[in-house]
């Protein structure tokens, strides 16, 4: 995987996945909060339902164009099975050990804290 930073979008996987929210939408973010696209993918499709949330969090162009004019039917449909998806990914979880290994907790504060803004949001509304 190659990296550039420690942002939901700053990796290969993350930024090929997020290409696909144009023709997929709701069902690429939900597809991809269940795991199986892979650990880049849940924390990028979580940034953007944090986003949609109201907790704001750096998306890529594609993101950021997706993001434009969701319904709060999305938001509630998605928001703890965000929560959940990031949850796992910092708990145990290949990503999770590549950023170990690198020596650097960034990613792990950056994602946690996006992960608890998300979870602040679902709870106040």
């Amino acid at each position: 995987m190659g990296a550039w930073g420690t942002g939901p979008f700053d990796d290969d996987d993350a930024g090929d996945w997020s290409s696909e929210l144009e023709d997929g939408g709701t069902e690429v973010v939900a597809t991809a909060l269940t795991g199986a696209a892979g650990d880049s993918a849940v924390v990028a499709a979580a940034a953007i339902v944090a986003h949609v949330w109201g907790a704001p969090v750096d998306l890529d162009e594609d993101g950021e164009e997706w993001v434009t004019g969701q319904s709060r039917e999305i938001r509630r449909a998605l928001g703890k099975s965000a929560v959940a998806a990031v949850t796992t990914v910092v708990g145990e979880s290949e990503l999770r050990e590549l950023w170990d290994e690198s020596g650097d907790d960034t990613w792990l504060r950056e994602t946690t804290k996006m992960r608890d803004r998300l979870q602040a949001a679902l709870q106040a509304s």
